[in-house]
């Protein structure tokens, strides 16, 4: 059952999550994450995730490691197979978050990844985009990422943090993990930067960087995408992100520039 569409984002119950769910792993087109402090083999997401891998997305699974959370057999097979599925699994201590996002979208949601919850559980969920999905990304990098044991990624079983890692009460800070490799949405951010200081711009329906020679000879579109967009050259389609600035926003390859940048671009 879904409800009505709220001013914020919209708001879904029940089997409904699970179809967002799906959509956000379904619609990722270089990185998704899916937090869930408990998981276990669901077939539905298995599928959706084998898709996305087929498609050169980055999957990580972020889940919580420390008390029981990854004692029993069923946790220890899902990440068995995530595994040997090339998804990255990357255990956080006292992580009770649960949500699920891809570059643009996010379903933030009570649901685990667990055979329980997607099979007749009361849930909640809330799907946001915009700057709400903005928060949640800096929520992702600022927070969890810096809480997490990076050094168990892929691995089998996801070990505890012991005291002398990380004191009790204590959170490591994102200086202590440099080390690290980047995070979810960290290279995004380092790419919208170097793009931004280079003077070049964004693809405008996957925010793929482009070079100011690109934008020069009148390209909007990355390799991928333009190849796509040639199949009906339909220059009115609307795409996603404006070209320039690189925010969401309705534009098409005739018209790739969001109002803000249109009317501040000098003539």
């Amino acid at each position: 059952m879904q409800a009505a569409s709220e001013p914020n984002g919209r708001i879904f119950t029940d089997n409904a999550i699970t179809g967002e769910i799906i959509r956000i792993i379904d619609s990722a087109r270089t990185k998704v994450a899916l937090v869930s402090p408990y998981i276990d083999r669901v077939a539905h997401v298995e599928q959706a995730i084998a898709k996305a891998i087929a498609r050169d997305v980055r999957v990580t699974v972020f889940t919580r490691m420390d008390g029981t959370a990854l004692g029993g057999s069923n946790s220890r097979e899902a990440i068995d197979w995530y595994r040997q599925h090339q998804v990255e699994v990357v255990g956080v201590r006292d992580l009770h978050a649960k949500f699920y996002i891809n570059e643009t979208t996010a379903v933030v949601t009570s649901m685990n990844l667990l055979r329980s919850s997607w099979s007749g559980s009361l849930e909640l969920g809330l799907v946001v985009s915009g700057e709400h999905h903005s928060q949640l990304v800096t929520y992702l990098n600022e927070t969890i990422w810096p809480w997490a044991d990076s050094s168990n990624a892929t691995s089998t079983e996801v070990r505890e943090t012991s005291a002398r890692e990380t004191p009790p009460g204590r959170r490591p800070s994102p200086k202590a993990q440099s080390n690290k490799s980047e995070g979810f949405f960290e290279t995004i951010f380092r790419e919208v930067k170097e793009v931004l200081v280079s003077g070049g711009g964004f693809c405008l329906r996957c925010r793929a960087p482009l070079t100011a020679a690109d934008l020069d000879s009148g390209k909007v579109l990355c390799p991928r995408d333009y190849r796509e967009w040639a199949k009906y050259k339909n220059a009115e389609f609307v795409e996603k992100y404006c070209t320039t600035c690189g925010r969401e926003a309705k534009t098409s390859y005739a018209r790739p520039q969001c109002r803000t940048c249109y009317a501040n671009d000098p003539l």
